[in-house]
């Protein structure tokens, strides 16, 4: 006879519980303290009973209580965004929402009595005040990530943000991009060709990189023997100072071989900068400001992108768009997928797929005028033979 089996020990009443989800995370739970139970979400049951002895430890009446004001918690974790993989522009896109949305309007409400039609107020009252859609989004986004760090952190049970009803959520959809035909951007490059910055123009149309990508390119990622650039950064405005960073995605950091006929122009620049004093030396700016610093976004559209568009007589498009142009151009000359999605640093070419689907709906467009060229080579009968009568039985 076997001996039973020994039953799992209840934890003692009081110790709080430790269990699974079904995402396969463990959450700790302490036990109430003046009707307040805490909850900490770990990656490992290990972590998340390490959580709950250091809550014990610190004793339960220290932990953050729901009466903490959303914005004193909100700029905790905005501090704690660097430490985070996060890239450094996307930091600051959220530091930008939620200084100019989330804390003028919700800051001072204590965390815990932020319910989901507070929230749906706040939305409303910044549609009624004229906040662009946009901006809506991704404020709300912000907000429903400090909510979701809150939970994990125990300082609420549950996300407002995330119980939201569906239809009240913002959603944006970008307007279709301005795209330049190749012929519309060599008009473009004709009007940049003497301009201080028009090699960074050129190397932009031709390469697709992104706008910070290049504004931190030094003299060391750029090898005019081989040709390719190295792309390991990229440099964004915080605040009124530049901050290096990694690039957006993991294969966002690459190398993208230079077509030759980028090759004149940014030898040409390189003899321009040695003539400006400027500092040419391995970790030196590529294309600095004319006081050696870096350059700011806003600057190259105003005075370097705008007026060229408007000598050419070309519809105005963003910085951005370049990159747009370049990747249809690219798909529609029938270049794979993967190709253009590795040039652009997409962390997939599902992304790729996605972003440029009015491209690729032209390809299949070709694709259909290809089988009828064939057709035609071959002299295959466009005719359906009509069908022979049926002979009558006699």
């Amino acid at each position: 006879m076997e001996p039973p089996a020994r039953k799992k020990p209840r934890s003692r009443k009081g110790s709080g519980t430790v269990f699974q989800r079904f995402d396969g995370r463990w959450v700790a739970r302490t036990p109430p303290v003046d009707g307040v139970q805490r909850k900490f979400v770990r990656q490992t049951k290990a972590e998340a009973r390490a959580a709950l002895s250091s809550a014990f430890a610190d004793g339960l009446g220290s932990l953050p209580t729901p009466t903490i004001p959303l914005g004193t918690y909100a700029k905790r974790w905005l501090a704690s965004l660097a430490e985070s993989s996060l890239a450094a522009s996307t930091i600051e896109t959220y530091r930008t929402d939620v200084i100019n949305h989330v804390l003028p309007r919700l800051g001072a409400i204590p965390i815990g009595n932020l319910t989901s039609t507070r929230v749906a107020e706040w939305l409303t009252a910044m549609q009624r005040e004229g906040v662009g859609v946009r901006a809506v989004a991704k404020s709300f986004a912000a907000l429903r990530r400090i909510l979701s760090q809150a939970v994990s952190d125990g300082v609420i049970a549950a996300n407002p943000a995330k119980a939201l009803d569906t239809s009240r959520k913002p959603r944006y959809t970008a307007p279709p991009a301005t795209i330049l035909t190749f012929a519309q951007v060599q008009r473009l490059l004709a009007e940049v060709a003497s301009h201080r910055l028009g090699a960074l123009v050129v190397l932009t149309a031709y390469t697709g990189a992104r706008q910070s990508e290049y504004i931190g390119l030094r003299w060391r990622d750029l090898d005019l023997a081989q040709p390719r650039i190295s792309i390991t950064r990229n440099l964004v405005l915080v605040g009124n100072e530049h901050a290096a960073g990694r690039t957006k995605t993991r294969t966002s950091s690459r190398e993208i071989e230079l077509p030759q006929v980028v090759i004149p122009g940014l030898r040409a620049h390189l003899a321009a900068m040695r003539a400006e004093d400027q500092d040419t030396s391995a970790n030196a700016l590529v294309f600095p400001s004319r006081r050696g610093t870096p350059l700011r976004r806003q600057n190259l559209l105003r005075a370097v992108l705008y007026p060229a568009l408007a000598r050419a007589r070309l519809p105005r498009i963003t910085w951005h768009q370049m990159r747009h142009s370049l990747a249809t151009t690219l798909i529609e000359a029938g270049e794979p997928v993967e190709v253009v999605s590795r040039l652009l640093g997409h962390a997939d070419p599902t992304i790729t797929m996605r972003v440029y689907s009015q491209a690729f709906a032209r390809r299949q467009r070709q694709a259909a005028d290809t089988i009828d060229q064939l057709a035609r080579e071959n002299k295959v009968p466009n005719k359906v033979p009509r069908p022979q009568p049926r002979e009558r039985r006699k």
